[in-house]
């Protein structure tokens, strides 16, 4: 019973390591926002090269998410609820995280500017 155990467990672990490394690190990927989903804590954007034409993804801004809004002088952090209510469709948007399996990004960090 042992050796089946371990087998199982090896197999395990190396199809977790894979099922791991099918996800997709954004960094640094600038966005303009299209809609703003404020009950989800979300906004849909669509790629800066592509004309925003309409949401092709969407950036989950979760409760961890280091959140800032670039000005004149400094970027300014705020926290994901301020955050949230300066969002607005047009604003621009710099996104560092990691793409889901659903394809949506879940932001580490994300900067702003109207």
């Amino acid at each position: 019973m042992r050796p089946i155990f371990k087998l199982f467990t090896i197999l395990l672990l190396i199809g977790s390591g894979l099922a791991s490394a099918a996800l997709v690190n954004v960094t640094k990927a600038n966005y303009i926002v299209k809609k703003v989903y404020r009950d989800r804590n979300a906004v849909g954007v669509d790629l800066v090269q592509n004309g925003a034409k309409e949401v092709r993804t969407e950036v989950r801004i979760e409760e961890d998410t280091k959140c800032y809004w670039v000005g004149n002088r400094k970027d300014t952090p705020l926290s994901r609820q301020a955050f949230m209510n300066k969002m607005a469709p047009g604003t621009r948007i710099r996104v560092t995280g990691g793409r889901d399996w659903d394809g949506k990004i879940n932001a580490s960090e994300v900067w702003a500017q109207y």
